[in-house]
């Protein structure tokens, strides 16, 4: 699971928020938005070949929030519907933020990637510890950037 820390910020309650997620790296994420009171719409686009994200459905159903097992086009609809506030990536491999739902409007979208880049490894929150590394980075970018 990523280790994220978020900060006290009073911007952040209440927000509709959607996590797009390839697998359960992201399941740590959901109980800062649960304690903010955040209404989350979390969408799986996992892949035939990915590993799936039934842990991190799991947590989310135990929050309250609803998930969504989607291709990246049926998705695209139903955030467009939700209108969140932001919208936040977290990949297992692939960094670049989902085309189908990159356009639209002016909604904030992020990408989340934690770990570290290591040729042939499916899992690049786990890269720190093969590498020997004391922390495991996490990084929070705009969409596009």
């Amino acid at each position: 699971s990523i280790p994220l820390r978020v900060e006290r910020t009073p911007s952040i309650a209440a927000m509709k928020v959607v996590l797009l997620v390839q697998d359960d790296s992201a399941a740590a994420c959901l109980a800062p938005l649960a304690a903010r009171a955040c209404q989350v719409l979390a969408i799986g686009l996992a892949k035939g070949d990915g590993p799936g994200c039934s842990i991190f459905a799991r947590r989310c159903v135990e929050l309250g929030f609803s998930f969504l097992a989607s291709s990246e086009e049926a998705a695209a609809r139903v955030v467009e519907g939700f209108k969140p506030d932001l919208t936040v990536y977290v990949p297992d491999k692939e960094h670049a933020f989902p085309e189908a739902l990159a356009a639209g409007d002016s909604i904030e979208k992020y990408v989340l990637s934690a770990g570290a880049e290591l040729a042939g490894s499916p899992w690049p929150e786990f890269a720190p510890i093969w590498l020997g590394h004391k922390f495991s980075g996490a990084r929070l970018s705009k969409a596009g950037t």
